[in-house]
């Protein structure tokens, strides 16, 4: 098991928070038909609990984000180098667990 706490630097992460803020957002924005921009929101809790409470909502569905990303591979393109790097921090990390013969 590999914690996302330990690829972010957080104790308190969700996957979602392998994004940048705005990347997430793109995906979110997108997904649910909004324009929230990375200034609405507080806290330094994960992205998804941030978005959450600015929405007056206690949670939202993570999924649809993801299908998001799915049926629009464009999307990858627009990503940025940090997310881009979180993400290939994880599956380094994932791979040094397997064992090797």
């Amino acid at each position: 098991m590999v914690p996302i706490g330990e690829i972010v630097g957080r104790t308190v992460v969700d996957i979602e928070d392998l994004f940048t803020p705005n990347d997430y957002l793109s995906l979110y924005n997108k997904a649910f038909g909004k324009s929230l921009d990375v200034s609405v929101l507080t806290g330094s809790d994960s992205i998804v609990s941030q978005i959450a409470r600015h929405e007056g909502l206690e949670r939202f569905n993570h999924n649809k984000p993801a299908e998001a990303l799915l049926r629009d591979r464009s999307l990858l393109a627009g990503l940025s180098p940090d997310t881009l790097a979180s993400f290939e921090k994880l599956i380094r990390r994932l791979n040094a667990t397997m064992p090797t013969d």
